[in-house]
């Protein structure tokens, strides 16, 4: 919405761009009333892309390193296709679980909303049995070692983003190391040697940290774009209110001047019928003219700009 208001008496005009705060389905969500208007503005559109990208790196990319492997590595028999097509499953369920739960975290990391703990659990049921899954697969297949440490790398982010939103360091740490004993245990049951199990604890490990550092600046960072189209709105609102004040004054001295005027013509008219000269009725006629007219021709624009909803285009 552009509002624009015409000072009577200056003959200037601005218009003034207000950024409303809005409320869509939380600070989460790409969609409902907040989404149109968000993304008509520079910070909006900043907070969509960098929200998309978290998606991603939550979601998306893990999904796509477990998966293809995978695929690419499954022979024509029976069983490994079954266990390939587990894994794609599983991978695919918490892929959806970790971006659901990479939204409401966020809504959370910004006090509006609760923290996503159920959807949290989800993730490391999902995690332990994606895990389990792959473990096996890759017991019974044998794929390429770049293929498991690359699934090892991604597997826990989305469980691990989300995560890392919405608890303190302390217990993220408590919880990681706890994910990378629970991952070596099961390669260790898988009969792996030493050696794998300690590079795939490692592997799991820095895939923690990273899930750490992108959920942390990614919800810091979407904060930060918030609480500036936040300030942007209530610039744009000073910036409509300064406008108003400043109308208000300039139709005070107009108002002024005019009384003024009249006031000496009124005083001039006195003191001719006082003397009896026929020249008092055209001042007096005079008085009533401006009274009527000028003040209503300059006068009333200017209050009309400072109503609300005057000078408004859509």
């Amino acid at each position: 919405m552009n509002r624009t208001v015409r000072p009577g008496e200056a003959g200037t005009t601005r218009t003034v761009r207000p950024v409303a705060e809005h409320e869509g389905r939380g600070f989460g969500g790409m969609s409902g009333p907040g989404y149109e208007g968000r993304r008509r503005t520079r910070t909006g559109r900043a907070d969509i892309y960098g929200r998309g990208i978290v998606y991603a790196a939550s979601g998306l990319v893990p999904l796509v390193s477990v998966c293809i492997p995978v695929l690419l590595a499954v022979p024509a028999q029976p069983l490994p296709l079954v266990l390939a097509g587990l894994v794609t499953v599983v991978a695919s369920a918490l892929a959806g679980a970790g971006i659901g739960a990479v939204r409401q975290a966020l809504a959370c990391h910004t006090h509006r909303g609760t923290a996503p703990w159920t959807r949290l659990e989800l993730c490391a049921g999902l995690l332990v049995l994606l895990l389990a899954t792959f473990v096996g697969f890759a017991a019974l297949v044998g794929p390429d070692g770049w293929a498991v440490r690359t699934a090892l790398l991604f597997a826990p982010v989305p469980f691990a983003t989300p995560l890392a939103m919405v608890v303190p360091v302390r217990v993220y740490a408590v919880v990681s190391g706890t994910s990378v004993l629970l991952g070596a245990a099961l390669l260790a049951v898988a009969g792996q040697t030493g050696a794998a199990v300690a590079s795939a604890s490692v592997i799991m490990l820095t895939g923690f940290l990273l899930s750490a550092c992108v959920g942390r600046f990614g919800a810091w960072s979407l904060s930060l774009l918030r609480e500036l189209e936040r300030a942007e709105g209530t610039e744009a609102r000073l910036a409509v209110a300064e406008e108003q004040l400043r109308f208000e004054s300039d139709v005070r001295d107009g108002l002024g001047r005019k009384l003024t005027v009249m006031a000496l013509e009124s005083e001039l008219a006195v003191q001719m019928a006082r003397r009896g000269r026929p020249e008092a009725v055209d001042r007096m006629v005079e008085v009533q003219r401006l009274a009527r007219m000028r003040g209503a021709r300059r006068t009333r624009p200017s209050v009309d700009t400072g109503r609300p909803g005057c000078g408004t285009n859509s």
